[in-house]
């Protein structure tokens, strides 16, 4: 059969005469090989568009203009979700996850998915976020679903459990020496593992074996990029970066052409080093890489950075942006609060953030601290 290209519209691109003489895509039959490269190819122009354009927005619109027999595919709506959700709508990825796990129950990758969108986004279904990360989990033991369950365990506070999930991604992830060059999952393991360690006493020396190990394969990717970000956290946890690691960060930063964040690890090092200006200018430049596309995790780093670096207004700004997008996430109005307190400006106004925090997450010792001390400047 000779190939017909058939367009996201739904058009062969001959004019009217040509589909007035032909049927209309949804009445073509394709068989089981055409449809698989009709998936095959349209997944690879999205992603090669995606890359080049950082548009999930139009991805997610584009795989959902296909023809029926190709946009009602399994692995169609499943990358149509995650391009909703890294285009922030997060309520379309939600229920398309949601028809794929009623599709199919037995779909581990759907179940991972949903729990981690809902474990980085929602606080409030935290609960929801671990029981589906579980079944993921129970479903197939993958370096990814026993991270995300990690992950979302972390999110609720459980610091051991969450070090054990890790730990087991680690050790699987290891076990592979042929992960893709893009592999995010792999950077994203490495670095939370980095940041659990750095949170529980007596892990100094799991985390030095940690980095060695990273140091010793960072060569290529996703090792190296791993590498870097176990690097930032011990550089800017544990001591005052060395020179040596400036200078790393800096040429990061200096080749960073679409992510925010190696221009704000290179600016919060500045920061730490004594110089404002320079970390100052750095953030304004990496504001230019943030927008209402930013994923939540993004623009709480950027309000932290700006925060470390004394551009309260701006770091104001961003956490009013998460509370919106997020009003149930009590760390969020526990910063703002913080923030409003420690600049003495509306000491009411951060008293009110405070207590909303306290309400959604009581007896947190953290905003209990914050609240004390917030009445305490108050008077």
């Amino acid at each position: 059969m000779a190939e017909r290209r058939v367009d996201r519209r739904g058009s062969d691109g001959g004019g009217s005469a040509a589909l007035a003489a032909s049927p209309a895509p949804w009445e073509i039959e394709y068989s089981p090989d055409e449809r698989r490269a009709g998936v095959d190819t349209e997944l690879k122009d999205s992603e090669r568009e995606y890359k080049l354009s950082k548009d999930a927005l139009a991805a997610y619109e584009n795989l959902g203009n296909l023809r029926a027999t190709l946009s009602n595919n399994e692995e169609i709506k499943f990358w149509r979700a995650w391009y909703a959700s890294e285009a922030g709508l997060l309520d379309e990825a939600e229920t398309i996850y949601e028809d794929l796990i009623l599709r199919n129950p037995e779909n581990v990758w759907s179940y991972n998915a949903l729990g981690y969108l809902l474990a980085k986004n929602d606080y409030e279904r935290l609960a929801k976020a671990v029981e589906l990360l579980e079944r993921a989990v129970e479903i197939s033991e993958e370096p990814a679903t026993i991270h995300s369950l990690g992950y979302a365990l972390h999110k609720s506070g459980d610091l051991e459990a969450a070090e054990v999930h890790y730990i087991k991604a680690v050790e699987l992830l290891t076990a592979n020496q042929e992960l893709s060059a893009d592999d995010e999952t792999a950077q994203e393991i490495f670095g939370s593992y980095g940041r659990i360690l750095l949170s529980l006493p007596d892990r100094d020396s799991n985390f030095e074996r940690l980095l060695t190990y990273l140091r010793n394969k960072r060569q290529d990717d996703p090792w190296r990029s791993a590498y870097n970000e176990v690097l930032f956290l011990q550089a800017f946890y544990k001591n005052r970066p060395s020179e040596e690691i400036v200078e790393h960060f800096s040429k990061l930063s200096e080749n960073s052409s679409n992510s925010s964040r190696p221009v704000i690890i290179y600016a919060l090092m500045l920061q730490r080093m004594g110089d404002q200006q320079d970390a100052t200018i750095l953030l304004n430049r990496a504001g230019n890489y943030i927008d209402e596309e930013s994923s939540n995790d993004a623009l709480d780093f950027y309000a932290f950075a700006l925060n470390e670096v004394g551009m309260m207004a701006e770091a104001e700004d961003v956490l009013r942006t998460l509370i919106t997008r997020e009003p149930n996430n009590p760390w969020f109005y526990g910063r703002l609060g913080y923030l409003l307190a420690k600049e003495g400006v509306d000491i009411e106004e951060a008293l009110e953030h405070l207590q909303k925090a306290l309400e959604l997450a009581p007896g947190r010792p953290e905003f209990q601290s914050f609240y004390a001390w917030a009445l305490h400047e108050s008077g």
